[in-house]
């Protein structure tokens, strides 16, 4: 999944030059302890030989920090910042926060590569999170997108708007609101990447209204549990 996530579109020709400063114990018995080393980081990035963005990352007293990250790939933009704590085991939690356009099938191909889900999606897609991490509690993401002209499965509209949420092994996207035209369409999707029996991994609700019956059954996937239409 990582070689085939390396070759997606966004990473396409993207290389990176980086520089670290790393100081740390020269006692064999504390080497690996964490919170005994020191480091600052320059990484730089480059897509078909022109600039593309970078960050700084520096670590001490076991504290990790990236004041500011910009990527400006091809196909991916994105500004963020973040930092962590780590312990005698290493990692113990983090926190970012960060804003991104790119298209929506680029996610879904993202996706795909690393085997959480294999979905049909597509749109220019802005889209802003704050997320954190620690061991107890796993993954954890807010935000709100939104989608120019997005197509879901051969179903297309002007465009979308919703919140997405990760708990765990958890992704909820809730308040889905699609307009095409007159028609609108609201609903909820909700999928895992937990060890599930087939079939209980993905689910759909939507509810249509003055949109064409053909669009409904254009959306429609194996994982969709419910339809209305008015």
């Amino acid at each position: 999944p990582v070689v085939q996530a390396a070759h997606a579109a966004p990473l396409s020709g993207a290389k990176a030059d980086a520089s670290a400063d790393v100081q740390g114990p020269s006692d064999f018995h504390t080497m690996a302890d964490p919170l005994r080393w020191e480091a600052a980081a320059k990484v730089a990035l480059t897509q078909d030989g022109q600039p593309a963005g970078g960050f700084e990352a520096s670590l001490k007293n076991g504290h990790a920090v990236v004041p500011a990250l910009s990527v400006r790939l091809r196909n991916l933009q994105a500004e963020g910042q973040g930092e962590g704590r780590l312990d005698a085991k290493g990692l113990a939690s983090f926190q970012a926060k960060g804003k991104a356009t790119l298209d929506a099938a680029e996610v879904a191909d993202a996706l795909k590569g690393w085997r959480v889900v294999d979905l049909d999606m597509g749109g220019a897609t802005d889209a802003q999170a704050d997320l954190s991490w620690d061991r107890a509690t796993g993954l954890t993401l807010d935000g709100p997108v939104a989608t120019q002209q997005p197509r879901w499965h051969k179903a297309t509209a002007d465009h979308m708007k919703a919140g997405v949420e990760i708990r765990g092994d958890q992704l909820a996207v809730k308040d889905i609101h699609l307009q095409k035209g007159a028609g609108t369409a609201d609903g909820q999707l909700r999928l895992t990447w937990a060890d599930h029996h087939a079939g209980d991994d993905f689910d759909l609700t939507a509810t249509f209204k003055d949109l064409p019956l053909a669009e409904g059954l254009k959306a429609g996937t194996p994982g969709v549990q419910r339809v209305v239409a008015h």
